[in-house]
């Protein structure tokens, strides 16, 4: 049977986070998610800092590679630089297809690099692909 877990989504576009929470519902997925729209607000949340005392520590992390501010490369280097937070699994999210931006990522330990959706369909997708292999196969750190 399928578990649920908090899931952070970290992006600077609210119109695609809104799109990924309505998703989970329609999907039926009982997922909780949760959103940061910059790097530093990620960082907060993830060391529970005011306004984040009551966070929870999220199961996978949704990270968008472009944001202002501190990109998302930068977060993932400090997630994983962190004994603390190095185990959450992160995925990054971008439209880059920038070779660079790839090694970038995964050499600071990203768990996967997927293309970002850009439609409905590919977001449907991508939850889906996300919750079978999160949820049904990997196991993560509790």
């Amino acid at each position: 049977m399928a578990r649920s877990f908090d899931l952070l989504i970290v992006d600077d576009d609210a119109a695609q986070v809104l799109l990924l929470g309505l998703l989970l519902q329609e999907l039926d997925l009982s997922h909780r998610y949760h959103h940061c729209s910059s790097g530093a607000e990620t960082l907060d949340f993830l060391h529970r800092r005011p306004p984040f005392e009551q966070a929870p520590r999220p199961h996978l992390i949704l990270l968008d590679l472009n944001m202002p501010g501190m990109d998302g490369c930068e977060v993932l280097r400090r997630v994983k630089s962190d004994p603390e937070l190095r185990s959450i699994p992160v995925v990054m999210l971008s439209t880059s297809r920038s070779l660079e931006d790839v090694h970038a990522c995964y050499d600071a330990h990203a768990n996967a690099y997927m293309k970002k959706p850009t439609d409905l369909d590919s977001n449907v997708a991508m939850l889906r692909h996300l919750d079978q292999f999160w949820t049904d196969c990997e196991l993560v750190p509790g």
